[in-house]
């Protein structure tokens, strides 16, 4: 990617890990176009990396997915989220669309907790991807990311349920998390199985340990996953739910006394009668057809409510706790890397560098001494000046020390000059000139001279050799301050 920033002063531009080369879903970076730049800021991460050309890429990672899934086995292409996946997509679906290469009848499915919306986001952004993808949109109306043969599982049950031999993406590309890793452990000790490396990642990952030191057959690993909860834990996992539950109901539950006196549809007037007994007393009008039952006296009394709650805790998924352990891992599966970081090469970055010419370059993240050495072919080819600053390290990348400003005014022109004077200057010259509207028209109508309000002159027309003619006997009329 590239940001190009400008300002009076300078322009900057910071280009770190771009791709001058076209994909299938995206176009090349033209840093080439750039101007001379006051400042470039790069990176020298691919500085001593020399690429393969795409079309052997691509055979190599078809003949390889072909070769594992004949023989009984799966693969696993450790990948990102979001990023590289939707160039590795929409190749996969390509190719298991051909009946030619006869990956059709084996599954393909990505594995990630966000690959199903990164699909659908990009969907919606055919217009910021390659000329050939918005070409193709518009002729055939046929969104490229709108996948036949891709399975999205959001967890390992998921995949589970797909038949076999199957081909996975799954994230993250350096093995040191994620659905990748767990099915790195589960699938590197079958000599069938294929594990396909796409990024070099940075130093001490599993992914970068395994690209760098392919002899590698066992080694220990940290495993970290989830698992349900069961006897004890589980008993206060419930108990600690329920009185949670209770307590929200409870505060729910609780009725004001003047609510439930507002409630009630009607209030009895209550008058003592002998020996402290209460009789109610039947109001009039209220008999109606019928004649009521006679009420009895009664001693005094208020019904206590009693509520009865039943609570039904349900629970949407199973408990789980995270447990990590140290397991022993066997390769014995095929382990592969193949580039689909998607970065140009030391090489190519040498050429860009060259045609854009900076005044000024920033080098940042690379191997120390490749760092170096790819900073003095820089020194030699652009003539810049080169910093390789350390992590941390503070730069003065100024490109003047001292800037002074000058005042600037706009030009003066003094002379009073009517346009039948001009044209007879312009007659004096050789070139024909006429009036039409109170405007004097020249260069066989290509060219108009008229006074504005402001009682100057303006000429407009066609940039020509004959206008700048023109202009300059018009100028010559005046004495400019």
């Amino acid at each position: 990617m590239h940001f190009y920033f400008f300002s009076l002063e300078q322009d900057i531009v910071y280009a770190v890990d771009f791709n001058h080369k076209k994909e299938r879903h995206l176009g090349g970076c033209e840093l080439e176009k750039l101007s001379r730049p006051s400042l470039l800021i790069t990176d020298a991460f691919n500085s001593s990396y020399r690429q393969e050309r795409r079309r052997l890429r691509d055979e190599k990672f078809v003949a390889q997915l072909q070769d594992t899934c004949r023989t009984g086995g799966s693969v696993l292409v450790a990948t990102d989220t979001a990023g590289r996946v939707l160039e590795m997509t929409h190749m996969l679906e390509q190719m298991w669309s051909t009946k030619e290469s006869g990956l059709s009848a084996y599954t393909l499915a990505i594995l990630s907790n966000t690959g199903y919306h990164a699909i659908h986001f990009a969907k919606q952004m055919i217009e910021w991807m390659s000329d050939k993808l918005i070409k193709a949109f518009d002729v055939q109306r046929n969104n490229p990311f709108s996948f036949k043969h891709v399975k999205f599982c959001h967890n390992i049950n998921d995949l589970n349920r797909l038949p076999s031999p199957k081909v996975v993406l799954s994230s993250f590309p350096d093995l040191e998390c994620g659905y990748a890793r767990e099915l790195f452990i589960q699938w590197a000790t079958n000599p069938k199985n294929t594990i396909v490396l796409t990024c070099r990642t940075g130093p001490g990952t599993l992914a970068r340990v395994l690209i760098d030191n392919p002899e590698i057959q066992t080694f220990r690993l940290v495993e970290k996953k989830r698992v349900k909860l069961e006897g004890d834990e589980l008993d206060q996992y419930m108990k600690m739910k329920l009185k949670e539950h209770k307590a929200r109901i409870k505060e729910e539950l609780m009725i004001d006394d003047s609510d439930e006196s507002d409630d009630d549809d009607e209030i009895n007037i209550l008058e003592p009668g002998q020996h402290d007994i209460v009789l109610l007393q039947e109001k009039p009008g209220t008999q109606g057809l019928f004649r009521s039952k006679k009420h009895h006296p009664m001693y005094p009394f208020q019904e206590e409510k009693i509520i009865f709650i039943f609570i039904n805790l349900e629970l949407e998924e199973p408990p789980t706790k995270c447990i990590s352990q140290t397991v022993t891992v066997r390769v014995a599966a095929q382990v592969v890397f193949i580039d689909f970081e998607g970065r140009s090469d030391g090489e190519s970055v040498l050429k860009i560098m060259e045609a854009v010419h900076p005044t000024r370059i920033i080098l940042v993240r690379g191997v120390r001494n490749d760092m170096q050495a790819f900073a003095q072919n820089l020194r030699s080819i652009t003539k810049a000046k080169v910093f390789t600053p350390k992590l941390g390290e503070i730069i003065d990348a100024s490109l003047e020390t001292h800037i002074y400003q000058t005042p600037y005014h706009e030009p003066v022109f003094i002379n009073e000059m009517r346009l039948s004077d001009f044209k007879q200057i312009l007659s004096r010259a050789g070139i024909e000139a006429e009036f039409n509207s109170g405007i004097l028209w020249c260069g066989n109508g290509t060219i108009a001279l008229r006074r504005q309000d402001t009682g100057t002159l303006a000429i407009e027309g066609c940039l020509s050799e004959e206008y700048f003619e023109i202009r300059d006997l018009l100028y010559s009329q005046y004495a400019v301050l």
